[in-house]
């Protein structure tokens, strides 16, 4: 999954070459170039499962503009408004679920072509790194709340330097709807403790699933 989720960073004519690199030739790429988010859904035949990755930050003032935006939203009325289910005590950061809105549509289209390429029920993988692991706790709450698990198996995440994107409320429902996760961080690495409590009561997914630490001697984001 790390290199997936690495692949993902890479655009234009070197993205074929990444995803050549790793063994994967089927897969749809997922763009908007209004908030310069990037994602891609991978058919894995053979495997029968379906990956969705998606990417972390560039180093553009869109991209980092989501990054700081903090302002908790109401998870229901932005994300999934037909789901009575939900008490509305869900929150999440604007700027994450923003940046996966923009790809949304995109991500359901794709998804529909990965099914046709694998058939019958595969596995589903999700997984980003930094801003794209926010995105993907996003997704996959989304998903396990719409009608597209009923096509999948299974669905597992796998995260790596994952921002907390949601109050404690988010965090312990999405702990109930997918336990089948984890989130990967370097001990050093400061931006799994971003945003900050302080910011808007905003927790780690792992107060809830399973999260795994890197002990290693230096501040890389990995």
């Amino acid at each position: 999954m790390l290199g997936i989720a690495n692949a993902t960073y890479y655009t234009g004519r070197t993205l074929p070459e990444a995803f050549d690199a790793i063994g994967i030739s089927q897969y749809q790429t997922m763009t908007d170039s209004i908030l310069n988010t990037q994602g891609v859904v991978i058919a894995h035949p053979d495997a029968n499962a379906i990956t969705v990755s998606f990417r972390g930050t560039l180093l553009t003032a869109a991209n980092e503009k989501l990054d700081i935006d903090c302002v908790l939203d109401d998870y229901q009325s932005k994300i999934t408004p037909n789901q009575p289910g939900l008490t509305g005590s869900w929150k999440v950061a604007n700027g994450f679920s923003d940046a996966y809105l923009s790809l949304r549509g995109q991500m359901e289209s794709s998804i529909q072509w990965a099914l046709g390429v694998v058939g019958g029920k595969p596995k589903m993988y999700v997984t980003g790194h930094s801003l794209g692991a926010a995105m993907a706790t996003v997704m996959a709450s989304d998903l396990a709340l719409g009608n597209l698990t009923g096509l999948m198996s299974s669905v597992e995440v796998l995260t790596f330097a994952a921002p907390r994107s949601g109050n404690a409320a988010y965090a312990s429902g999405i702990g109930k709807l997918l336990t089948n996760w984890w989130s990967i961080q370097n001990f050093f690495d400061q931006i799994p403790h971003l945003p900050t409590q302080s910011m808007g009561v905003f927790v780690y997914l792992a107060a809830c699933l399973q999260c795994a630490r890197v002990q290693a001697l230096s501040l890389i984001h990995i």
